[in-house]
């Protein structure tokens, strides 16, 4: 059982000072002597996914997607202008977009190599922001290539956010 480090207010008559518990179903079972009862979540499919066959996620499909290397896993950031902040996902999965596996996992490999401080020699490997360009122009291609209303953006050297499509 782990012990939440959050307060709970206090309401009138209300004598407990414990901390809050978080516990499994079984911990809950065997402490109360019955199944929790846990509240429906929202996941039915966002209603309009255009052409994104098979879109089942509960908010809208991505129109404006950036690539952006990042010291963690993330590298695919959800930029569109009608984006929830605080209900859509701001990370996007690549198996979520369908992207090919062989681009994913060059992206994967490519963000890999990132290291995010200044004094990272990627910040000074000319190829290294040139194959981030052409991985998201081929992520581009791939979008354009399933009828996706989606803009490829690339957070390129500069720190500047550029469209991909019909960039040399």
């Amino acid at each position: 059982m782990l012990d939440a480090h959050v307060t709970r207010k206090r309401r009138r008559n209300d004598s407990a000072a414990a901390p809050l518990r978080f516990m499994s179903p079984e911990q809950y079972h065997k402490e109360f002597g019955r199944d929790p009862v846990f509240s429906e979540s929202k996941t039915e499919p966002w209603p309009d996914a255009g052409n994104w066959l098979g879109w089942t996620k509960p908010w809208p499909a991505p129109t404006v997607i950036v690539v952006m290397a990042e010291w963690t896993d993330a590298f695919l950031w959800n930029r569109s202008p009608d984006r929830e902040p605080f209900a859509d996902d701001y990370v996007l999965d690549p198996v979520t977009l369908g992207i090919s596996p062989g681009l994913a996992q060059r992206l994967r490999s490519w963000n890999a190599r990132f290291g995010g401080d200044a004094n990272d020699p990627v910040d000074n490997d000319e190829a290294w922001w040139d194959e981030g360009l052409a991985l998201a122009q081929e992520l581009q291609r791939e979008f354009d290539g399933r009828d996706l209303v989606v803009e490829v953006l690339y957070h390129g050297r500069q720190g500047q956010e550029l469209p991909v499509r019909d960039r040399p």
